[in-house]
C-alpha cells in the first residue's frame, strides 16, 4: 500500500479497534501477530500485505473498503456530537 493508504488504513483500524473496546494487545492476540505490529500498522509506519489487511478486516468485523477510503456511513466527517458506529470517528464540536 502507498504511504497515504497505510496511514488511512491505520487510522481506520485504530478507530474500529477502539470502538470495539479492544487494546492493541487484544487485537494482536486475535490476529496472531505481535502487539508492536498493530501499533506500527495503526500509525502507518509499517506497510501491510493484503492477506494481513483482509485478516484484520475480518477480525474487526468490517469490510476492507471500510478500512481504506471514506467511511461508507460518515464519509470521515460525522456531525458534531455523533460517533460513527462503523469506524468510531467522532464528530468535532463546531
Amino acid at each position: 500500500m502507498a504511504d497515504n493508504t497505510n496511514r488511512k488504513f491505520g487510522r481506520r483500524l485504530a478507530a474500529r479497534r477502539t470502538a470495539l473496546g479492544w487494546s492493541q494487545k487484544d487485537l494482536a492476540a486475535k490476529a496472531g501477530v505481535h502487539d508492536s505490529q498493530i501499533s506500527r500498522f495503526e500509525t502507518g509506519d509499517k506497510g501491510i500485505i493484503l492477506e494481513t489487511a483482509v485478516h484484520l478486516a475480518a477480525i474487526t468485523g468490517i469490510s476492507l473498503e471500510g478500512l481504506d477510503g471514506p467511511c461508507p456511513h460518515c464519509g470521515d466527517s460525522p456531525p458534531a456530537g455523533f460517533t460513527c458506529n462503523d469506524c468510531g470517528t467522532k464528530g468535532e464540536d463546531r
